[in-house]
C-alpha cells in the first residue's frame, strides 16, 4: 500500500565491510558453494517533512565446503541510507502506519538496493583476488512472514576458465537459448 505513495529520492551507501575468513578461498570456489544474505531494515518516517528514511544493512557470506563442513569463505556488508518522499496527504491509518512502513523497509527498500550491494559484492571479491561473482537478481517472493531476514542462494559452480564472472541463474537459460536457436536455424 506505501509503495504507491512514495517516490525514491536518494540511495547512499553509509558503511561497508569485507572479511576473507579462508586464504584459501580461491581454491575452494572449485568445490560446492553458495552464499547466506541476511538484511536488516529499520525506518524513521519524518511527519513534518514527510520523509521516509530507511537504514539497511545487507550482507552476504560466501559459503564454501572443505571435506564435508561448511565454511565461511568471505563476508560482504554494506549499510545504506534510501530516502523516501511521502507523496500522500493522510496514507494509511495512524495505527497501521508502523505496520505499513515496516513491511515496505524490509521488502521495497532491500529491493531499491539490491543492486547497489550486488556491485559492490561483485567489485569487492575481485579486489580480494577471487573470482567475481554476480548475486542473482533480487526477486520478491511471498512469504508468511513480513521479513525472511536469512536465505539462501545457490550460485553454479565456477567454470574453468576464472576469467569469467559467475552470474547465477541466467547462465542455464542463455544457454539454453543458445540451442534452441542453433536448432531452428537452417544449416
Amino acid at each position: 500500500m506505501i509503495a504507491r505513495f512514495v517516490e525514491i529520492q536518494d540511495v547512499s551507501m553509509v558503511s561497508v565491510n569485507a572479511e576473507l575468513f579462508q586464504p584459501n578461498a580461491r581454491a575452494m570456489l572449485g568445490s560446492d558453494w553458495h552464499f547466506v544474505q541476511e538484511r536488516i531494515a529499520d525506518y524513521h518516517f519524518d511527519e513534518t517533512n514527510k520523509l521516509l528514511c530507511i537504514l539497511l544493512t545487507l550482507t552476504a557470506d560466501l559459503m564454501g565446503t572443505s571435506n564435508g563442513a561448511e565454511q565461511r569463505l568471505v563476508r560482504c556488508s554494506g549499510k545504506y541510507v534510501l530516502l523516501y518522499s511521502f507523496n500522500v496527504i493522510g496514507g494509511p491509518p495512524p495505527e497501521e502506519k508502523a505496520a505499513f512502513f515496516k513491511a515496505f523497509a524490509d521488502i521495497n527498500a532491500v529491493f531499491n538496493a539490491w543492486p547497489f550491494f550486488r556491485e559492490l559484492v561483485h567489485s569487492t571479491l575481485g579486489r580480494m583476488g577471487l573470482q567475481p561473482i554476480a548475486l542473482p537478481v533480487y526477486r520478491v517472493a511471498p512469504t508468511t512472514s513480513a521479513q525472511p531476514t536469512t536465505e539462501t542462494k545457490l550460485i553454479p559452480q565456477a567454470p574453468e576458465s576464472s576469467e569469467k564472472p559467475v552470474v547465477a541463474s541466467t547462465n542455464a537459460r542463455s544457454e539454453s537459448a543458445k540451442k534452441r536457436r542453433k536448432a531452428s536455424s537452417p544449416a
